[in-house]
């Protein structure tokens, strides 16, 4: 049984009519279970419109998870550690939804919100890793149309048992975890293969495979890694390859570009089709995720971006601060060659490489 205090704030709530709906479901003082099952007694009394009820509910929730979202985008998770206990999130919610999101992607916006645990916290490590804010909405929408139908409907049809919502939904949240188990599998399967073929079929993968055999001239005092995406503190990225060596990190970006590419600070330039794309911002974000999970790690080294062009007719003209602009060629003699101020003993580049490959998933 409910308590006489979580009774009466849910009297207050529902007492404001379908705002109050909204808003209860926006702060969650109360689980959005109860709030919803309650909604559906009343429903079932007359006192509300059903359909009201579903929409409010839905915009309660959706406001919850905005909320959500902003706090890890801006805030991250020492926000989470400081101040989770107020929203009901602990550090082991915040691992096991950053696990799922790091696994599953931004599909898991979705599946996760048939999840107790997960439901609440999936919305951070979206916001850490800036997924796109019509595409969060999107999956946030389509799981609370569902959700909030489900437990209207079973409070509804509980009546004045409705406080019993938490033994009555045990059956339902089974058969979802099922589906969504079985719906994971074939995802995860689909966008492997997907993937997979995109790669093969897509003239760049040419270009990361032979910078890939490039890279092994290097010898055993460089750690090279191929194809990851990386996850640090606050962002996920993909880096085509990463290589360790005595004298820091270097991130590379290949590009399988041939003919006259002009290169400045802030763009690259291709002659042959007129194309220009972004080089200071995208450069700067890898640099960022790599030393953020350095210093989480009191690891210490320079990190180098390196744009490589694997094609051979690339001919490039200009320069970048940004970044090492070389052609597949002179790869190998530019990192190897490529000195800092502070060395790396053998024990630190395998250290190094160790915990980027920890926090690091193969693309191919």
């Amino acid at each position: 049984m409910l308590s006489e205090i979580i009774h009466r704030v849910l009297d207050f709530i529902v007492g404001l009519g379908h705002w109050g709906i909204m808003l209860g479901l926006a702060v969650e003082i109360i689980p959005s279970e109860v709030v919803l099952a309650y909604a559906g007694y009343l429903i079932g009394k007359g006192d509300i419109g059903y359909v009201e009820a579903v929409v409010f509910a839905i915009l309660g929730n959706a406001i919850a998870q905005t909320l959500l979202y902003w706090i890890g985008r801006y805030g991250g998770r020492p926000f989470v550690e400081k101040y989770g206990k107020y929203l009901h999130l602990s550090g082991k919610h915040l691992d096991l939804a950053e696990s799922w999101f790091r696994r599953y992607g931004t599909i898991t916006i979705f599946a996760a919100r048939f999840v107790p645990v997960v439901r609440q916290a999936i919305s951070i490590p979206a916001g850490m890793a800036r997924m796109s804010m019509w595409r969060f909405h999107l999956y946030t929408l389509l799981a609370m149309i569902p959700w909030s139908i489900l437990f209207i409907q079973i409070g509804k049809s509980l009546g004045e048992n409705w406080q019993d919502i938490s033994d009555k939904e045990a059956p339902f949240t089974k058969i979802i975890l099922g589906v969504l188990v079985v719906l994971a599998v074939a995802y995860i399967v689909w966008k492997w293969r997907s993937r997979r073929n995109k790669r093969a079929e897509a003239p760049g993968y040419v270009g990361e495979r032979n910078v890939a055999h490039a890279l092994q001239k290097l010898g055993g005092d460089y750690a090279v890694l191929n194809g990851l995406r990386v996850k640090a503190r606050d962002g996920v990225l993909e880096f085509d390859h990463i290589v360790v060596g005595p004298y820091g990190v270097f991130h590379l970006e290949t590009k399988n570009w041939d003919g006259d590419i002009h290169i400045q600070d802030s763009t690259i330039g291709h002659g042959a089709d007129g194309r220009h794309e972004e080089l200071k911002a995208k450069q700067e974000r890898r640099e960022h995720v790599l030393k953020e999970l350095l210093r989480g790690n009191k690891l210490e080294a320079e990190v180098i971006g390196v744009v490589c062009f694997s094609h051979p007719g690339a001919r490039l003209t200009g320069a970048s601060s940004a970044a090492l602009a070389v052609t597949i060629d002179r790869l190998v003699d530019t990192i190897s060659h490529y000195r800092t101020n502070r060395q790396l003993n053998a024990q630190e580049v395998r250290t190094i490489a160790k915990v980027i490959q920890a926090h690091g998933e193969r693309m191919w």
